[in-house]
């Protein structure tokens, strides 16, 4: 079988066996597996029935969840991709941050919850394929994307202290 073959039949295969999101009950024991005292809160399972639902039903691919600082957004998005790759309506997912600290915060509560899918920090797995290639999770910093232009990256031109162009 080529590859072209191959990749037909894994299409295929995901297709067939992917569940919707909503197929799954969340309660705020959802992760207690993963750690006993970690509980999802009332608004964080809204959440997440919400997007499951919009996904499923309304084939929305494209959500913003506007947070407070504190509230729980890491755990939230580490229980969405849970919900994600279990279902198999995802099978890598990019975890995309501003600043290496904050991929380094994510990267603890990942590697609790999401600790099964191997999560990688792009930057360090980089230098190890393997590592990157075996791992469903990968956390990155939009500055460690953009090393030796592997994607499209945009020069700026700063017109004055609080004004910059894009081309």
């Amino acid at each position: 079988m080529n590859e072209h073959e191959k990749i037909k039949e894994l299409i295929k295969f995901l297709k067939e066996n992917n569940i919707g999101l909503s197929s799954e009950e969340i309660t705020g024991d959802y992760v207690k597996s993963f750690n006993p005292s970690i509980s999802l809160r009332q608004y964080q399972i809204d959440a997440l029935n919400e997007v499951a639902r919009q996904f499923d039903n309304d084939s929305k691919r494209q959500f913003l969840l506007e947070m407070a600082t504190g509230t729980g957004k890491t755990l939230l998005c580490a229980a969405l991709i849970l919900r994600f790759l279990k279902s198999n309506n995802a099978q890598r997912v990019l975890f995309i941050v501003d600043r290496i600290e904050l991929a380094k915060q994510t990267m603890e509560e990942f590697g609790v919850i999401l600790r099964d899918y191997g999560p990688v920090i792009y930057k360090n797995a980089r230098k190890h394929p393997a590592e990157l290639l075996g791992s469903s999770v990968v956390v990155a910093t939009i500055q460690s994307l953009m090393v030796d232009r592997r994607f499209f990256v945009t020069e700026i031109r700063r017109e004055s202290a609080h004004e910059a162009e894009a081309i």
